[in-house]
């Protein structure tokens, strides 16, 4: 059963304090997840931990014993969730000494990690969705918590998740154009994101300017009075950079020299 929880004085828990991972024992298997860091500073001892899993429609909970004393459920498949492999989490510590529980802190919008993740690709500012495309390979969609790339699951016998998560040929080509559209998009159409002192926590916009900010020669997104070609013009600097900080050309040549015979 699902309890209501009194919300007042809650506070937030950080996503950098929390980390999930996605295994599954083999191919075709439903995945199961881990929880393999949850940071919880000052908070209650005796206070109930709760990660939910999350993907439209479906849902799951999953109780993790207290913030003392963790108890890892046994089963932690994600059998309910409509699609595993897009699944989001949240993180939540109740006080459930009262007659209603009180939700103390929590997290939303966690993205898991695959297992065999190199960690190369992903940035962790985006999502990564599988879905069918038609004939498109990839599309961005800017409707949720964060942009999500949205990669096409119908490539016949193509292991497509394999490839975002290791391939560098994919990254090289894809995430450059990827990160233009997410900066036109900040500062063309959500003139209202283009703000680097608010909270990244609630703000993808902000992480994301924060971040690109921080690349040499990129600075501050030109005022909201500039014109739209300065500002596609600094969305450009800024791929570039980029791409330069990453390698990402020789990433691409080093690829296609080990495909030759």
């Amino acid at each position: 059963m699902i309890r209501n929880f009194n919300y007042t004085g809650r506070r937030k828990i950080h996503r950098a304090q929390v980390a999930i991972q996605l295994v599954r024992q083999s191919e075709g298997e439903v995945p199961a997840f881990n929880l393999t860091k949850l940071e919880l500073e000052d908070m209650p001892a005796d206070a109930s931990v709760y990660v939910e899993a999350y993907h439209k429609t479906s849902y799951m909970r999953f109780p993790y014993g207290t913030v003392a004393s963790r108890k890892i459920p046994a089963d932690r498949s994600l059998k309910e969730i409509q699609s595993p492999d897009t699944v989001s989490f949240r993180v939540k510590v109740v006080d459930e000494t009262g007659r209603h529980g009180r939700l103390l802190a929590t997290v939303d919008g966690i993205t898991p990690r695959a297992a065999d993740e190199s960690g190369a690709v992903r940035l962790g500012l985006m999502d990564v969705r599988y879905e069918d495309l038609g004939q498109e390979i990839w599309q961005m969609d800017f409707e949720g918590e964060r942009p999500a790339i949205v990669i096409n699951k119908n490539l016949g016998k193509v292991d497509i998740t394999y490839i975002v998560r290791n391939d560098s040929q994919f990254f090289s080509l894809v995430y450059p154009a990827a990160i233009r559209q997410i900066l036109e998009y900040i500062v063309l159409e959500r003139e209202d994101m283009a703000d680097t002192d608010g909270d990244p926590e609630e703000d993808w916009g902000v992480a994301w300017l924060r971040y690109v900010c921080q690349l040499p020669g990129v600075g501050s997104p030109p005022s909201e009075p500039e014109s739209s070609e300065e500002k596609r013009r600094w969305a450009g600097v800024a791929v570039a950079e980029f791409c330069k900080a990453k390698g990402v050309a020789d990433l691409y040549a080093d690829t296609k020299n080990k495909e030759k015979p």
